[in-house]
């Protein structure tokens, strides 16, 4: 057998035309650069460089020339001289691919051709199968011609590209072949201290396949596209597949669960019951059980991808991210790793879920390239509440570069050192919650999810309601007293003037596509007074400021039934949130000229659920 030796033009023609096949393209343009021009000599060891370069893009070696044989007078058929050396081929005619097919390996009637029928260039197909870690779809290849007839070796043959075995070329006549992509449960395997597994997969299929007009963006598709000598447009059209995960639901789940906050740590428990039972993937699962688990402040998720998921598992992941973020960064010195007993902050996350459906399937649509989906009836509803309070003391040391603000950091470290200091340093936000997000679906339909065009348009016919806000709310009280000096802080949220501050998630349906928005108002400082002078605590209003001052904060512990407790505590928080309402709007007004940033305000616009 002949060995093919690549020369400059070849690795040149690639990186012109397919830039993705090398490991590193800018690498390979530099030592394309340092050989010379078009006509230069081959360069043995830089060529051995560009080819190391090709080979680690997970290509083989070249077989062959990658350039298709010019046309010389540019008429778009054969040559003379080209007919002579290939007396078989026919002028204007494909020279060697005659014809070829794509299907879907589950349904035989599911297929793309070449040349392209009905201008079908792109096919969905089901992953329900998992190879690596790849979640995938199968499709048989299959084409019809004959060897190259001026002998080259290995053409005719398909060109592709995004094969979850990263299979570059297929020269067989016939073929099966995995499009899929990493299976994406980063975000459920985050969460699962939190909830249940298994609703979280649940939930995972709800909204991965209500948001794939969306997710679409950032699928792989498998591309085909035909390699020889000669062709004509058509035959050298390049077919696409995109492995879309198999989704099935059916029935009810009910979700409680508890999270504690802590400096020390954040500890978790939740309970899930119904009969929510389906498929996302190669995944079966029964959506109930328990969850808990505990980890540092700061860790509760790992990444941004963790709070940036789609859907209900995003909206729970971000504001379990937001909160443990504030503890962590508003007192930092006291943590001591997995201790969850008495800290400065401390508060309690309570969600509680209720997510009902029924007929919710995706299919495969026979002797078409889409897919289906039966979508009967769906109902969410979040309701949340939190109890406790955020300590930022050490965020206020930081900031703050007023009168005796070195004496505050000193005090500070040597409380943190667990030294004696004749004072007290206070500063915290009192947090709760209210609100709801619910989202209906009263469909009974089936959609075509289309393999050409605009997914997220096939859902704008369907029957559904979505919207709501969970909002937290929260009351600033600072005060610090250290032997005879005196400060008394006034604390503004960045957005408003007074001693009040939240966090809001809120969720709308607009022009037919579901829509978040995250805002957080900030916190702010003014120094109303400070006396360095044999001033008591009961003197000059300072006793108004520390009259909230609670000491180190308290946390219960989970009840027997959670349920119960998360309901009682959701109402709870609901009512005190009522009343921090109230009291913001009676709340006077800062008059303070100079002003310190503890937490800076946060907003997003909105954006897809």
């Amino acid at each position: 057998m002949t060995t093919y030796t690549p020369t400059v033009d070849d690795y040149r023609y690639l990186l012109e035309n397919h830039p993705e096949r090398f490991a590193s393209s800018h690498d390979a343009s530099t030592v394309l650069r340092q050989i010379g021009g078009r006509d230069a000599p081959n360069d043995d060891y830089r060529l051995g460089v560009i080819e190391q370069n090709y080979l680690a893009g997970g290509n083989e070696a070249l077989a062959y020339s990658p350039i298709p044989i010019p046309d010389l007078d540019g008429d778009g058929v054969f040559d003379p001289a080209f007919a002579v050396a290939c007396p078989v081929c026919e002028a204007g005619q494909p020279c060697c691919f005659k014809g070829g097919t794509i299907t879907d390996s589950d349904n035989g009637t599911r297929k793309l051709h070449w040349p392209p029928q009905n201008n079908q260039t792109r096919m969905l197909v089901i992953a329900a199968e998992m190879e690596g870690n790849h979640l995938v779809g199968k499709v048989d290849v299959a084409w019809e011609g004959q060897n190259c007839q001026v002998n080259r070796s290995g053409v005719p043959n398909i060109q592709t590209a995004n094969l979850a075995d990263g299979t570059r070329s297929i020269s067989a006549k016939s073929k099966e072949v995995s499009i899929g992509d990493a299976q994406g449960f980063n975000t459920v395997l985050a969460l699962r201290n939190y909830v249940p597994e298994e609703v979280l997969y649940a939930l995972f299929a709800f909204d991965a396949i209500m948001a794939l007009g969306r997710a679409r963006r950032g699928m792989p598709e498998g591309r085909f596209e035909p390699f020889q000598c000669v062709t004509d447009g058509p035959m050298a059209t390049s077919l696409s597949v995109m492995a879309v995960p198999m989704a099935r639901l059916s029935g009810k789940v009910e979700l409680a669960t508890r999270i504690s906050f802590t400096t020390g740590g954040v500890s978790a428990a939740a309970e899930a019951k119904g009969n929510l039972s389906g498929q996302y993937g190669n995944i079966t699962f029964e959506a109930k059980g328990k969850a808990g688990g505990t980890t540092s402040t700061g860790s509760a998720l790992q990444s941004d991808d963790d709070k940036n998921a789609p859907g209900l598992i995003g909206t729970m992941a971000s504001i379990i991210e937001r909160l443990d973020h504030y503890v962590a960064v508003g007192n930092t010195q006291d943590r001591r790793r997995y201790d969850l007993g008495q800290f400065a902050s401390g508060l309690t996350l309570t969600k509680a879920l209720v997510f009902d459906t029924t007929g919710f399937l995706l299919m495969s649509k026979g002797n078409s390239p889409d897919l289906s989906l039966r979508i009967g009836t769906m109902t969410s509803t979040l309701s949340l509440g939190v109890s406790g309070r955020i300590d930022f003391i050490d965020a206020l040391a930081m900031m703050f570069t007023g009168p005796g603000a070195q004496a505050i950091r000193r005090a500070r470290s040597l409380m943190a050192r667990g030294e004696h200091v004749n004072g007290r340093l206070d500063a915290y936000l009192e947090l709760a919650a209210t609100g709801t997000l619910t989202h209906s679906v009263d469909s009974g339909a089936t959609i075509t999810i289309p393999a050409v065009g605009d997914m997220a348009a096939a859902f704008a016919g369907i029957t559904q309601t979505f919207g709501g806000a969970l909002r937290l709310r929260a009351i600033v009280a600072i005060g610090i007293h250290l032997e005879a000096k005196v400060w008394v802080f006034h604390a503004k949220a960045g957005a408003a003037a007074s001693a009040h501050t939240s966090w809001t998630w809120e969720m709308r349906m607009h022009e037919g596509r579901r829509q978040k928005k995250y805002k957080f108002e900030g916190v702010v400082i003014t120094l109303r007074a400070y006396v360095d002078a044999g001033i008591s605590t009961e003197s000059g209003g300072f006793g108004e400021d520390v009259v909230r001052f609670a000491g180190e904060v308290e946390l219960e512990e989970n009840a027997a039934d959670l349920y119960d407790q998360v309901a009682s505590e959701i109402h709870d928080s609901d009512q005190d949130s009522r009343m921090m309402q109230r009291l913001r709007a009676m709340a006077p007004y800062d008059t303070g000229t100079e002003s310190w940033p503890i937490f800076r305000p946060e907003e997003t616009q909105w954006e897809d659920y």
